[in-house]
């Protein structure tokens, strides 16, 4: 048996040198497949990443130089070529904001609010309900220990809804908060049938309040960084609208910190980049917004500035439960034909002009009803079936975010393939750089172009870095024929409410400015939709907040339309999405284009029939 141990021993280090060759060849094979990947032609460039502890980058990175130099001829934006070189001093973020972490102005913090205690109920039930009646539901708020919150704040969803029929709708007048525990939704019953009450605490009154002071005071949650390049070389550096976010210590010191101010001369849009050494400020080629890097950064200052109970509080979305009914059965008794809705007085036609944000009486901008959108503010034209016939001889700007782009793809596929052609359409430029389409059949054109910083885009070329003022201040105009499409919002939640809306009123000002020489040209702002909520910053309540602004800075304005997505995604049946299912963006291009041919057109041939868009809407 002794003699046999050298033989044995002998075999396992063969075996595990066969093993480590294997693994060293295909070692090889994979960074072959991924040099191969990245360029199969050009030249490498080396780029950092930002390390924690330093203002600059130590980790080398591969990056194609022929897939920079595609964008070097494009004209540089203003922001960039006015750049200048700032230095200052920056105290941590820790002694800015105190610790622990801006704690509540009042010592007495109640217990949060627990879906699993709180419940809802009908306000006098009846056994059947006729069509037009109100429906009027309480909410009561309790905490774990099955306690009355004795105050208001808590942030629900609530709706009507039957699947069956693909209907639903939201309160009328929203929500009202009693400001004791106890909560107040009123419906018209607008359809007949089976219609089931959901009621969902999105964030209890205790999380509102900690994503409030996360909003207003800490940015630096989302993390920028900014590529420099001179030559073959390059350097990664942490950017952001602030300085506050640029921390080389944890210490109770300050630091003094060279930056590149990147400041819109025109806007006056703030972004600062650290300023690496050797590099001057015009070098800056990318912006990085969305990458795993980052997410730690931005992660590490949550960590280490809101508490673990604190960011305890901000959960998953969770039902409440019904203390009686939660299904009620809606009848016709004055009719003997099936009604899909009130009968009201007759909405005037959807028209542009001084459009009031008022949506209407009820204070409900609409309802579903078999999956199509019916809006109560104004009297709308089907165009499900016939985009094509409205945008004829139309030039249209996109404007804006992935949202606004959805619409821009959806109109795009509506056309037969050989009757539209991409004219400019980058490697990157689906996503954040300029992307035009012209057809001379319909003799249109359509170009798309992402809003200027912050945007959380994962690698774009500063060039294409534009902001939306700049663009409208810009772009060729054709009175009637050319129209504006807008939409900012998803990437500005890291932002406090002061700083959208100085962002709205730099665009606002720049409407003003176009309607100077073409006062009749109309302008679509689409709100923001809601989104998954699936961390600390993809909250819906920042996105309602934000849409409150908008509301605030962009109605009363001649020949601007706002569309209210918002109520078009909180109660579909498709659920959250930042990116809404194609049933609901036709519906909201749908209306968008009431506006602008609000007596309809000739029916135009589309890529999609009728049938097909039944299929789709019952699917």
């Amino acid at each position: 048996m002794a003699g046999s141990r050298p033989s044995c021993n002998l075999m396992m280090l063969q075996s595990r040198k066969v093993v480590l060759q294997y693994s060293l060849l295909f070692l090889g094979v994979m960074v072959v497949i991924c040099i191969m990947s990245i360029d199969s032609i050009g030249q490498f460039t080396h780029l950092v990443f930002h390390d924690r502890n330093t203002t600059e980058s130590i980790i080398p990175i591969l990056l194609s130089q022929s897939h920079i130099s595609v964008f070097h001829d494009r004209k540089p934006p203003t922001w960039l070529t006015n750049s200048t070189v700032v230095r200052i001093h920056v105290p941590p973020l820790r002694k800015v904001f105190g610790w622990p972490f801006l704690q509540p102005q009042s010592k007495v913090v109640s217990l949060p609010t627990d879906a699993n205690y709180s419940y809802f109920q009908i306000i006098n039930p009846k056994r059947f309900y006729n069509i037009c009646d109100i429906l009027e539901i309480q909410i009561f708020a309790k905490n774990k220990r099955n306690v009355m919150k004795s105050h208001g704040g808590d942030y629900f969803f609530v709706r009507i809804h039957s699947p069956d029929l693909q209907a639903s709708a939201n309160p009328d007048g929203g929500i009202i908060d009693h400001q004791n525990g106890s909560y107040t939704a009123r419906f018209k019953l607008r359809w007949t049938g089976h219609v089931q009450i959901t009621v969902t605490l999105m964030h209890s009154s205790e999380a509102v309040s900690v994503l409030r002071r996360m909003r207003d005071y800490l940015p630096a949650r989302q993390a920028f960084d900014g590529i420099f390049r001179r030559g073959n070389n390059a350097k990664r550096v942490p950017c952001h609208v602030t300085p506050l976010m640029f921390v080389k210590s944890w210490e109770n010191t300050s630091t003094e910190v060279e930056f590149c101010n990147f400041t819109d001369p025109v806007t006056r849009s703030p972004w600062y980049c650290t300023k690496p050494k050797y590099f001057p400020c015009s070098s800056y080629s990318h912006h990085a917004g969305s990458e795993t890097c980052q997410h730690q950064r931005g992660n590490e200052v949550l960590f280490r500035l809101v508490s673990i109970s604190d960011r305890s509080l901000i959960g998953q979305p969770v039902a409440l439960n019904s203390s009686g009914r939660s299904l009620i059965k809606v009848g016709n008794l004055t009719s003997h034909l099936a009604s899909s809705s009130c009968l009201s007085k007759t909405l005037s036609q959807c028209n542009m002009g001084k459009i009031r944000n008022a949506e209407s009486e009820t204070g409900l901008p609409g309802y579903y009803y078999n999956n199509t959108w019916t809006s109560l503010k104004c009297r709308t034209t089907e165009y499900r079936d016939n985009i094509l016939g409205c945008l004829r001889n139309k030039t249209m700007y996109f404007l804006g975010d992935s949202t606004i782009r959805q619409w821009f793809i959806f109109i795009i596929e509506q056309f037969e393939q050989h009757k539209l052609q991409s004219v400019i359409k980058d490697d990157m430029g689906f996503r954040m750089g300029k992307d035009s389409w012209k057809s001379q059949e319909y003799n249109l054109s359509m170009h798309y172009h992402h809003h200027g910083f912050p945007n959380r885009i994962s690698l774009v070329p500063t060039t294409d870095v534009h902001y939306v003022a700049n663009m409208i201040d810009s772009l060729s105009s054709h009175g009637t024929n050319t129209v504006y499409f807008i939409s900012t919002g998803a990437h500005f939640t890291i932002t406090n409410l002061d700083f959208y809306r100085n962002r709205l009123r730099g665009i606002k000002d720049a409407i003003y400015r176009l309607h100077e020489h073409s006062p009749d040209m109309p302008i679509i702002i689409k709100s923001a939709n809601t989104r998954e909520p699936t961390s600390t910053d993809r909250s819906n309540w920042y996105h309602e907040e934000l849409n409150t602004v908008l509301y605030e800075e962009m109605s009363g304005i001649p020949n601007v339309v706002l569309v209210d997505v918002w109520n078009m995604t909180t109660g579909h049946s498709s659920g959250w999405n930042i990116h809404p299912t194609n049933s609901v963006i036709e519906n909201e291009i749908s209306l968008a284009l009431s506006f602008i041919c609000p007596k309809g057109r000739k029916k135009e041939k589309s890529k999609k029939n009728a049938k097909n868009r039944h299929l789709k809407n019952n699917s």
